[in-house]
């Protein structure tokens, strides 16, 4: 499959200071694109002049502009007065900062355009210090050619307000390749993938013998879901192909009210989760620690703290990522359509906290396939949609 993953956050590593001053003129200049905002000094990745030669990022004082309305995206001259300490960010003394070219002519939803008229170093300067250091422009413009050598337009088919930020999704027109990007609420690209859209399936049409309910109380958005790529990233794997991601929003959508860095500030977490149908529990994994939202995963334990319980037809709902020493069910115990298992939490491959449903054909997740699931409401829970539970 070939596909990019651009991930983008706003880091910022501070080098040991060597002070190294060029002592050329009194003034000197370079142009970049703004990368990060605080307060009032911005990290700039360098694109043109001497200082070059020293580094690829600046921190700049935005104070000493006229313009007040910087924003993340924006290119800019920066003029300096030739000392350079060489931290990381680059530190000098700013002088004058003029924006060159806004960020606001810059139309996230457009990017399917400018992927395919190759504009490359547009895109790329919409994304952050971290990527520009896992890829160089030239190794992105080399692999999105060779990725586009045969797509000759897109779709926009997800637009979806997240966390502040943007989920969006395109269709080729040839519906064989698909692109998605999560864009962040400053409007860096934190996530970027181009990705082959298989054929439909056809265990699209063979649903779950039992009926079930999804396995939370009241009304839920639906992070991933569906029977593509596109809207279901777990689609490409047979062992999860039909499974369902869950989360709460609030009313401007954000998942959390707080620190985007505490459990404990997302709506989710902590919250009921349900048995789906009564069942025999024979799988009940507890212990694995719940992960920092956004930092950290953890890749060995996948599941983190998961149920699995066996229901009739030899169907097993397979619920993961609860909250640490919050299950409280054991392996033997028969349960109810409804009844507690635990909590929401943030364990496994997780990146925040959510509800990972699914029903396979075994109780081991590694060696079983997921099934399409038929709930009892009729639903058919998609990207993008609100579903509700018990």
């Amino acid at each position: 499959m070939k596909k990019i993953v651009l991930l983008v956050l706003a880091v910022f590593l501070i080098g040991c200071s060597s002070d190294s001053t060029s002592e050329n003129e009194a003034e000197v200049k370079f142009t970049g694109t703004i990368q990060a905002i605080d307060d009032k000094m911005a990290i700039v990745s360098i694109e043109e002049g001497e200082i070059l030669n020293s580094g690829n990022e600046a921190s700049v004082d935005l104070s000493t502009a006229d313009e007040r309305t910087f924003q993340v995206g924006d290119r800019v001259r920066v003029t300096y007065d030739g000392v350079i300490r060489e931290t990381h960010p680059l530190s000098i003394n700013t002088l004058a900062v003029e924006r060159i070219e806004s960020a606001r002519d810059f139309d996230l939803r457009k990017l399917d355009q400018y992927m395919l008229q190759g504009d490359y170093e547009l895109i790329y300067n919409h994304t952050g210090p971290e990527f520009q250091e896992y890829i160089s422009l030239e190794s992105f413009s080399e692999s999105a050619d060779e990725i586009h050598e045969e797509v000759t337009g897109y779709t926009l088919v997800d637009d979806i307000d997240y966390d502040g930020g943007l989920i969006l999704r395109w269709m080729s027109d040839g519906e064989d390749i698909g692109m998605g990007a999560f864009v962040s609420e400053d409007g860096i690209i934190e996530q970027l993938e181009v990705f082959d859209i298989t054929s439909p399936r056809g265990t699209d049409l063979v649903h779950t013998e039992n009926t079930y309910t999804l396995p939370m109380r009241g009304e839920w958005f639906v992070l991933w879901g569906g029977t593509n790529e596109i809207e279901n990233y777990h689609y490409s794997l047979d062992i999860q192909r039909y499974a369902i991601d869950l989360v709460i929003l609030d009313e401007n959508n954000y998942a959390y009210d707080g620190d985007p860095e505490k459990n404990e500030d997302y709506y989710a977490f902590g919250e009921e989760v349900l048995a789906p149908l009564e069942g025999t529990v024979v799988i009940a994994k507890d212990g694995v620690p719940d992960n920092i939202p956004g930092v950290e995963r953890n890749m060995e334990e996948a599941l983190g703290n998961y149920v699995v319980i066996e229901h009739e037809h030899e169907e097993y709902s397979i619920i993961s990522h609860f909250k640490e020493n919050s299950i409280v069910v054991e392996e033997g115990d028969e349960v109810e359509a409804g009844e507690v298992l635990g909590q929401v939490g943030n364990s496994g491959n997780s990146g925040s906290p959510h509800i990972h449903y699914q029903v396979s054909d075994g109780k081991d997740f590694y060696e079983s396939k997921s099934i399409r699931i038929e709930f009892e409401d009729g639903s058919d829970p998609t990207l993008g949609e609100w579903v509700t539970g018990f």
